[in-house]
């Protein structure tokens, strides 16, 4: 069983070398509820949070920074997101929009689910502001994520881990694939729909020209002497002619929705198998 692939996008996971000096300057100067004490105590947390979610056995890709996190929502395909609230540390933001900057990659799993004709990947919205604002779990929860409060412990590591699995077991049951599949087919059918509706303004037309020639005909007899018989065969051929062609396009339309549906699921079965 292949394990679930999780974007954690979260700019307080240490990078491990010179950048998280560079983080940490951003994040003393402009939140003055941490220290060097608590940075070290934050950075050492979530570090270990990565490290719990990869002994669950989840295929973890951290995004330390939105630009880094953007580029990997382009580029790969997740089950399950993690994303931080607050990028106090992000320096490549404007200080206006880092409290709630994890707004930003929400809208850009959207974009990118609405390119792939899929749907955004279960989304656990992660602060630890949860505690000392209420309202912001509701908008959490009206945004479509799920609000998780970071608290820098273990038992806060297992409730995430906890959380990510419940997430990855429901998404499961209609994941990725069989949305696509879902919407392929959806789109065979309203193709085939709007043939059908194009058949249908044909059939009309047809209908109207064979009353149109027909009454021509008895006008024409009417006028020139021409015998019933004769007219009477020349409207059935025309008849039988336009139905012929009917029958055809008829024929043609169905086979071609077929063609898009069994298209469809090719296309979503070598997913599966990829």
């Amino acid at each position: 069983m292949r394990a679930l692939r999780v974007l954690f996008a979260d700019d307080e996971i240490p990078y491990g070398d010179g950048r998280d000096d560079r983080r940490r300057a951003q994040i003393l100067a402009h939140d003055p509820s941490v220290d060097d004490e608590r940075y070290d105590l934050v950075t050492r947390e979530m570090r270990s949070a990565v490290t719990a979610l990869e002994a669950a056995g989840f295929d973890v890709t951290v995004g330390r920074s939105v630009s880094e996190s953007f580029a990997l929502i382009e580029r790969q395909e997740f089950d399950v997101t993690i994303i931080d609230l607050g990028w106090w540390g992000d320096g490549e933001i404007d200080l206006d929009r880092r409290p709630a900057a994890g707004w930003q990659l929400i809208r850009a799993l959207d974009a990118v689910a609405e390119r792939r004709r899929s749907q955004r990947p279960p989304t656990i919205m992660y602060s630890m502001r949860y505690l000392d604002d209420k309202a912001l779990a509701m908008e959490a929860v009206n945004g479509g994520t799920l609000p998780l409060p970071k608290n820098y412990t273990d038992a806060s590591h297992q409730t995430l881990v906890a959380a990510v699995e419940y997430l990855g077991r429901a998404a499961s049951a209609l994941g990725p694939t069989e949305l696509a599949l879902v919407r392929l087919n959806l789109d065979a059918l309203e193709a085939a729909r709007r043939r059908v509706e194009l058949s249908f303004r044909v059939t009309l037309i047809g209908v109207a020209i064979i009353v149109t020639a027909a009454v021509g005909m008895v006008v024409y007899g009417v006028v020139t002497g021409t015998g019933v018989g004769v007219l009477q065969a020349a409207a059935a051929t025309l008849t039988g002619l336009f139905s012929s062609i009917l029958l055809v396009l008829h024929r043609r339309l169905g086979h071609e929705a077929e063609a898009a549906q069994i298209s469809a699921s090719r296309s979503v079965t070598e997913r599966r198998k990829d």
